[in-house]
C-alpha cells in the first residue's frame, strides 16, 4: 500500500490540495512521514531530487535518512561537515541557494551529481538537527520564492519531528543492532561500499576484520539464551572500545562480527584482530551462579590487495576466518593476496 500512498500524496501535492501540516501531524508511520516531506518538497519547487539529511549523535557528520530522484545518493551515506554548502546551511541556520554546485561546492556535486541546490535547516526544539535539500540538473533552478516555500515546509516538518526521542530512535533504528549496539549489517554494507569507493579514488588501503565466536551453540545450550545475549553484548562492548573513531564495528549476523578498518594495512589489521581476540578470551561473563568465557576466530583481508569489490573483500575475510577455524580456533588468519 505504501507505493499507492506515495503516488496519491504526490498527486495531491501537485494539485495543491494537500495540507502538509495536517498530514504531517496525522502521520505516525516514520517512512511515510519522510516520503511526505520529500514529495512535498519536489512538487512545491519542481526539483528533480530531494533528500533529508540528519546530524549524527556527535554532530560531526550528516547522514542521508531519505532520498528521492537520485542515481548516486543512497540512504545511509555519511557526509563530513567540512566546509561545503551543507556545512554552511547548518552553521548559519539560513537557507542556502547554490546556482552551480560543481563550481561552488564540489563536495556536494560529487555526492548528488546535480547542478543546483537549495538547502534549508531543519530545527527541532530550537536546535538544528538536519537539512532538507532539493536539487536540479539545471543551473540556477531555484530562487527566493523557492527558498521561502522550503523554509515553510521545514517548519511544518519540524513540528512533526518535535520529539527528540523520535529523532534519537530514527537514528538508532537506521544503523544499529539492538542487542549489541554495534552497527547493523545493512548499515555496515553501505559503509563498506562507500569506503571502498573513497579508497579507490584516493588510493589508500581498507582492511576488513571478521570474527566468529567459537562454540557459541554450546554456551546457549548449557547456560541459556539470556547468557548467550550477555556474551554478544560483551563482545560488542569490546569491539566498540577497541576500535578507532574511523572504524566501523558491526554485528554481521548471529555470532559473527565485522569491522571496517580504513587506512589500515594487512599487518595493521592482523595486530588489531589479535588484540581483540586476546581481550575477548580474557573476558568473563556472568552465567547464573558461575561465569563463562568464550574465544573467537578471526580473519582479515585488505582492499585492493585481496579484493576489488565489497563482496570479494567479505568473501576473502570470511575465507581467512574459515582457515582460522580449521587451524584449531582461537586464532587469526589473513587472506592470501590475489594472483594478478
Amino acid at each position: 500500500f505504501r507505493s499507492e500512498w506515495i503516488r496519491r500524496v504526490r498527486m495531491e501535492a501537485k494539485l495543491g490540495v494537500l495540507d502538509v501540516e495536517e498530514a504531517l501531524k496525522a502521520t505516525r508511520d516514520i517512512e511515510k512521514l519522510f516520503d511526505l516531506i520529500l514529495s512535498a518538497a519536489l512538487m512545491r519547487t519542481g526539483a528533480e531530487g530531494a533528500a533529508l539529511f540528519l546530524l549524527d549523535e556527535e554532530g560531526s557528520e550528516l547522514f542521508v535518512r531519505e532520498a528521492m530522484g537520485f542515481d548516486h545518493l543512497e540512504e545511509g551515506t555519511r557526509i563530513p561537515i567540512d566546509g561545503g554548502v551543507l556545512s554552511k546551511a547548518l552553521t548559519t541556520g539560513r537557507p542556502q541557494l547554490v546556482a552551480d554546485l560543481e563550481q561552488e561546492s564540489p563536495i556536494e556535486w560529487d555526492l548528488v551529481r546535480m547542478r543546483s541546490a537549495l538547502l534549508v535547516p531543519l530545527e527541532v526544539r530550537r536546535r538544528i538537527t538536519g537539512l532538507i535539500g532539493v536539487f536540479s540538473s539545471k543551473s540556477g533552478a531555484f530562487g527566493g520564492e523557492d527558498a521561502e516555500v522550503m523554509r515553510r515546509l521545514a517548519e511544518e516538518a519540524s513540528a512533526a519531528l518535535e520529539s527528540a526521542q523520535l529523532l534519537a530512535r530514527l537514528r538508532e533504528e537506521a544503523r544499529t543492532d539492538p542487542l549489541t549496539r554495534l552497527y547493523n549489517r545493512r548499515y555496515f554494507e553501505r559503509r563498506l561500499r562507500q569506503e571502498l569507493k573513497r579508497a579507490a579514488r584516493h588510493h589508500y588501503l581498507v582492511s576488513l576484520a571478521m570474527f566468529d565466536i567459537d562454540g557459541f551453540k554450546r554456551v546457549n545450550d548449557e547456560f541459556g539464551h539470556l547468557v548467550g545475549d550477555r556474551v554478544l553484548r560483551a563482545i560488542g562492548q569490546i569491539l566498540k572500545r577497541g576500535s578507532r573513531e574511523s572504524d566501523v564495528p558491526a554485528r554481521f549476523g548471529g555470532e559473527e562480527f565485522a569491522v571496517i578498518l580504513p587506512h589500515t594495512s594487512k599487518q595493521g589489521a592482523l595486530k588489531y584482530a589479535e588484540r581483540i581476540r586476546k581481550t575477548i578470551s580474557s573476558r568473563r561473563v556472568k552465567a547464573n551462579s558461575t561465569t563463562v568465557s568464550v574465544t573467537v576466530s578471526g580473519g582479515v583481508a585488505t582492499f585492493p590487495l585481496d579484493a576489488s569489490s565489497p563482496e570479494e573483500l567479505i568473501a576473502s575475510a570470511d575465507f581467512a576466518l574459515y582457515e582460522a577455524k580449521m587451524a584449531g580456533r582461537n586464532c587469526v588468519r589473513a587472506a592470501p593476496e590475489r594472483e594478478e
